[in-house]
């Protein structure tokens, strides 16, 4: 399975006074690309809160209205809809059914899939007294499952002792295996929903030929968990990774994103990759990797010879 992520879809965002969003995104190219996902076989769709602070979930609940689809969102930020604004932690386990309450009105539906912690490094403690909320929801049919967004193992493990807590989200991608967290949600048969699949776009092929990215980008702006890019262009680390898997990647008449799609998808069932997109056409072709499926066992062992296994910093967005 492949989802769509779709924080490049919630228009412009800011946190601390910089962007965290997608200003140029325009609203109607964003429903044709929802819809385009949705009718290439795409049925998870991942938002948050946060997401254009509250427009994302309007976007989402009316392009996908009536539509069979899983929706997974996230709490735990404050908002301001008005100045597009994150205001802050929510994260008061009495805060957790206002919250829910916000969701299920701007999505327009009566139940959630799976709604995630979103803050990726608050104190356990605190996210355990969230859980605790999530559990209640569940029970009473207003959420379908809970987790975490975090790429922390030790927050990860957390959730292993709540039975619908079913979900993490984490960063996962051609350089980056997450191999420690993996060893913890793996065994507990957790789903890892995977952030950054592309690595912001890295493994898609848009940096290639030491391309800029252009001012006022959310890859450029300093808010942390965007190690791909140094300065306005591809890290060179990355850059000189990238060009040693490329071709193992585009095997079999792969693009290269669908062949770093079908990567994760090597793994196993359990691994969701939820790429993000910003045209119809990139939305359909990441949908198109289900088809390929997941690459060959000698390509997997080829590219994991050319990659270190490494683990990188926890990314907060």
């Amino acid at each position: 399975m492949i989802g769509l992520g779709c924080w490049p879809l919630s228009g412009e965002m800011y946190l601390d006074g910089k962007s965290v969003g997608y200003a140029s995104c325009d609203p109607d190219e964003a429903t044709r690309i929802l819809h385009a996902a949705h009718d290439a076989g795409v049925t998870l769709f991942d938002t948050a809160h946060a997401y254009g602070a509250g427009h994302g979930e309007r976007q989402i609940g009316a392009a996908l209205k009536g539509r069979d689809v899983t929706i997974v969102t996230k709490i735990g930020l404050g908002i301001d809809e008005g100045t597009k604004t994150i205001t802050g932690l929510r994260t008061a386990p009495a805060e957790v059914s206002a919250a829910i309450d916000e969701s299920l009105s701007r999505l327009d539906r009566d139940h959630i899939d799976c709604v995630l912690i979103h803050p990726n490094d608050i104190p356990i403690p605190d996210a355990e007294a969230m859980f605790a909320e999530l559990d209640r929801e569940v029970s009473s049919g207003r959420i379908g499952s809970f987790g975490w967004s975090t790429d922390f193992p030790n927050r990860a493990a957390a959730q292993t002792a709540y039975p619908a807590a079913r979900h993490v989200e984490h960063v996962m991608n051609v350089f980056l295996r997450a191999r420690n967290l993996r060893a913890v949600t793996e065994p507990a048969g957790i789903i890892s929903l995977i952030r950054s699949p592309l690595a912001m776009g890295l493994l898609a092929g848009r940096f290639d030929n030491d391309a800029r990215i252009a001012p006022g980008d959310v890859r450029v702006e300093s808010h942390g968990g965007m190690d791909w890019f140094e300065g306005d262009r591809a890290h060179p680390r990355f850059a000189e990774r990238l060009a040693a898997v490329r071709e193992l990647l585009q095997s079999e008449g792969r693009t290269l994103a669908q062949g770093a799609l079908c990567w994760l998808l090597a793994h196993g069932d359990h691994i969701v990759p939820v790429p993000g997109a910003s045209s119809v056409k990139q939305a359909v072709a990441n949908a198109e990797a289900m088809q390929f499926g997941p690459l060959p066992d000698r390509v997997m062992q080829k590219i994991a010879s050319l990659i270190p296994d490494e683990d990188g910093p926890p990314r907060p967005l």
